[in-house]
């Protein structure tokens, strides 16, 4: 009977502590007694983190209630869950938990300042005693420089004074004016310099004499035992202002690849994370558990203006193909499952660090690594897009030899120990290739040049206009060892029926074409310090009255029409 007694008052009081769940209590005593839990791991995701705590507990037998304290105020408190992961007997009922405001003062270190307040009133009084001392000694000296002055009057008289004599008395007096008044400047600059200091420290003293609202959070956890016992108690919440995200360090170094996989960590929780077991994960925690509703579309009954016949190529429409065409395949969907351990995370990937981590709550990056992998025989290509960049770039070509996809992020690129810069990798699933872009290669010279002799427009038919246009491209090695550079340029593809566009016979051979985006390659083999020449020509046709903007993109491959 007494234990049901007990059973009942404990479900009250859980019920109670339920209903003042979130409310805020202001008091001016000390924060609520109750145990600290040691924070062990810690989940990171884009925008917020898992906090995990453990510790003991004594238990009572029967219901009863222990107090946590130390938590983060600005902890999501719908996230707050506590466990008994030993313990299959004992089982928690509830946890709830509560803010305090109160107030405090800094008593320590408000003594350690007035003490040096103190110090500091004493060194002014030490400069004003000096300051009396030396008003005396120039007094006196002043005293003594008139009776210097009559007894050197009177002997000059008897004609008993010598200019030995007048020499030294105006050294002496010269010597002890210029001590004086080094001494009067030295206290001076003393007394501004303590004047300073104490004008700060008294702020500092006025800013903690002063009372200060301090929030702490604390939670009740409500735990039914059969027996009393010391329990193993497990605390977790969400908690914001902490991320991560992916990046990468490829490093290429006589020909041999290195592939740093790191994480970047970030926090501003409030709380340092000290020694802790680091989770890194992709789960999307705030985009919640319900897809958003989609909205009916309407149409009302504006009117639409007809669209003129307008025609249009240039250097912007250029550029976007190529970002389609250099890829290689359309990103996939969604990442696989995958793991650092090889461990199934359900719907995200997930890396745990084999060390345990310290992330300080200063808003800092912290790039922490994850694992690596090496290729010593990469395939390395030469590439080029001189219709956009006169350079010619170094790429690298190898496989994902991890176990677990790599993420889209930053990679910074490093050739021969020397840092390059900062380039991006695309979603790569294990063993899938990955390809990274090593940067400019000064050996290797490219230039693309218009050839105005053979751009020009005629008369094809009395209806059809007819535009053509040339180029041509220079590649040079410079380097001691032969070399192969892909050219990589396209011509315009035609959208509209009455357009045509024809690539001229005289265009060099190219290695590869695709005509669905106008793309052309060359793979050009250099002997050292040879260069080769590309010919690039094409002609467009189109009835006379259809409207052309040549310029359209601002691109330098169409000549203005006259």
């Amino acid at each position: 009977m007494s234990l049901n007694i007990k059973r009942i008052a404990g479900v009250v009081i859980g019920s109670a502590l339920l209903l003042s769940s979130g409310s805020q209590v202001h008091a001016e005593a000390e924060a609520p007694a109750g145990i600290s839990l040691q924070m062990n791991k810690v989940t990171v995701y884009e925008d917020r983190a898992l906090v995990e705590r453990d510790g003991e507990a004594e238990v009572q037998a029967g219901i009863a209630s222990i107090r946590v304290v130390g938590l983060p105020v600005n902890l999501f408190e719908a996230s707050l869950r506590a466990a008994l992961p030993d313990d299959e007997a004992a089982k928690v009922l509830s946890i709830t938990t509560r803010t305090e405001e109160r107030l405090e003062t800094q008593d320590e270190q408000l003594r350690a300042l007035e003490k040096e307040q103190e110090g500091l009133n004493n060194s002014l009084s030490r400069l004003d005693a000096r300051r009396t001392v030396l008003k005396s000694e120039e007094s006196y000296l002043r005293a003594f420089q008139t009776f210097i002055l009559r007894n050197l009057s009177e002997r000059s008289t008897l004609g008993t004074v010598t200019t030995d004599n007048l020499k030294q008395s105006n050294e002496f007096l010269s010597d002890r004016r210029a001590a004086l008044a080094d001494a009067r400047r030295n206290i001076v600059k003393e007394e501004e310099d303590l004047e300073e200091k104490l004008k700060i420290l008294k702020k500092k003293i006025a800013k903690i004499s002063t009372p200060h609202r301090k929030h702490i959070r604390y939670a009740d956890i409500v735990i039914e035992s059969p027996t009393r016992k010391t329990v193993a108690l497990s605390v977790s919440y969400l908690i914001g202002s902490a991320s991560w995200r992916p990046r990468y360090e490829a490093h290429l170094t006589n020909g041999s690849l290195t592939v740093h996989y790191m994480g970047e960590v970030r926090q501003g929780t409030g709380e340092s994370w000290k020694d802790v077991v680091l989770v890194l994960s992709t789960a999307r925690p705030s985009l919640g558990a319900m897809r958003p509703k989609l909205a009916a579309l309407r149409l009302d009954g504006s009117s639409v203006a007809p669209a003129k016949h307008v025609v249009s190529v240039g250097l912007a429409a250029a550029a976007k193909e190529e970002e389609i065409l250099d890829t290689d395949e359309a990103p996939p969907p969604a990442p696989p499952v995958s793991d650092v351990h090889v461990k199934d995370s359900g719907t995200s990937v997930v890396f745990q660090l084999p060390e345990k981590n310290t992330i300080p709550s200063d808003r800092r990056t912290y790039k922490l690594r994850i694992m690596s992998f090496q290729d010593n025989k990469p395939k390395l290509t030469n590439e080029t897009t001189p219709k956009l960049m006169r350079y010619v770039y170094l790429k690298c070509v190898t496989t994902n030899r991890t176990t677990f996809p790599m993420l889209p992020g930053a990679v910074d690129i490093f050739r021969e120990n020397g840092f390059m810069g900062t380039s991006s990798t695309v979603f790569t699933p294990p063993g899938k290739e990955l390809s990274l872009s090593f940067g400019i290669d000064e050996d290797l010279k490219v230039q693309r040049i218009r050839l105005p002799k053979l751009m020009k427009m005629k008369k094809k038919t009395s209806r059809k206009v007819e535009y053509r246009f040339a180029f041509e491209t220079e590649v040079a090695n410079y380097k001691d060892t032969e070399q192969t550079v892909t050219v990589v340029d396209n011509f315009p593809i035609s959208d509209v029926a009455e357009v045509t566009v024809q690539l001229d016979d005289k265009t060099t051979q190219r290695t590869r074409q695709d005509r669905k985006y106008g793309r052309l390659e060359w793979d050009i083999k250099l002997k050292p310090g040879e260069k080769r020449k590309l010919h690039l020509e094409y002609s467009i046709v189109m009835p006379k009255d259809i409207q052309w903007n040549p310029y359209a993109g601002g691109g330098p491959d169409i000549l203005p029409l006259r």
